[in-house]
């Protein structure tokens, strides 16, 4: 039935067992959909750096707001939302990072995504 059963000789325990596996099981979920999880950011492209300007786009860009991430979709808000690609890669001193913060300044790599023709920046 799925049915977790605690057992312990003082309450604090049971509580602290119960605890316990609630976290494990939100560790868990949050491990199984951080693939569909978009998180939203801002970043300003740095002029001086872009080093590729199609497919991928490689480029240097600083993070206004919020997190970037690898695989999160980027776009260029205008009265249509031109989408850009998806993040495969993100650089920080030249050692490959999972994620970047507000005030960071990254190069990141943007693909395609599957199924669109690419663009240009």
């Amino acid at each position: 039935l799925g049915v977790k059963i605690f057992q312990a000789d003082i309450i604090y325990h049971l509580f602290d067992k119960f605890t316990a596996y609630r976290e494990e099981l939100k560790a868990k979920k949050r491990e199984e959909f951080k693939h569909i999880a978009v998180f939203p950011c801002r970043l300003k492209v740095l002029p001086q750096f872009i080093f590729n300007s199609r497919d991928p786009i490689v480029m240097g860009v600083m993070v206004e707001a919020g997190i970037v991430k690898e695989g999160t979709p980027l776009c260029v808000p205008s009265r249509e939302f031109v989408e850009l690609g998806i993040v495969t890669s993100i650089e920080s001193n030249h050692k490959t990072v999972e994620s970047a913060r507000k005030g960071q300044e990254i190069c990141i790599k943007i693909e395609p995504i599957p199924g669109e023709a690419p663009k240009m920046f």
